[in-house]
């Protein structure tokens, strides 16, 4: 489990453009998979999962997803997941949620999910949506710095 999956840019040798790249994993594990493409993983678990294009997860696990295009979790579990665009859940469970575009989930679990526009639907449970995460983390921050300032005055005396 300790391999490092990190694929180099493939250059045509007519062209200055890199090839499109799409890595395809099955029944594999791994602490890094990066790719400058597409990632699709099926039946595989890996800790953290990057891609500057799409990342696709079906009956897999990982501690992080970070995808630069649409991200999408079928049957699958990520604690964290960061995508540019679109972000699609189904059966699936993810603790907190970034997604810069539209995040559908169906029957699934989120935590803390911050995204332009959602579509929950039945049988799909989220704990706290954008707005209340912010607020949770203002709440926070204010009783966090009314500690901090108290027991500072407490050690001066």
């Amino acid at each position: 489990m300790d391999e490092t999956i990190d694929p180099e840019e493939n250059f045509d040798e007519t062209s200055s453009e890199p090839a499109p790249q799409v890595e395809q994993f099955s029944e594999a594990a791994a602490n890094t998979v990066a790719s400058q493409g597409d990632i699709y993983m099926t039946n595989s678990a890996a800790v953290v999962v990057q891609a500057a294009g799409d990342v696709s997860l079906e009956s897999s696990a990982t501690l992080a997803v970070m995808s630069g295009g649409d991200a999408s979790i079928s049957n699958g579990f990520s604690p964290v997941v960061v995508a540019g665009d679109d972000l699609d859940l189904a059966d699936s469970a993810a603790l907190s949620i970034i997604s810069g575009g539209n995040t559908t989930a169906n029957q699934s679990f989120v935590g803390v999910l911050i995204t332009e526009e959602a579509t929950i639907a039945e049988g799909s449970q989220v704990l706290l949506n954008t707005p209340q995460a912010i607020a949770f983390g203002a709440a926070f921050g204010a009783v966090f710095a009314l500690f901090s300032w108290l027991f500072r005055r407490r050690g001066n005396r």
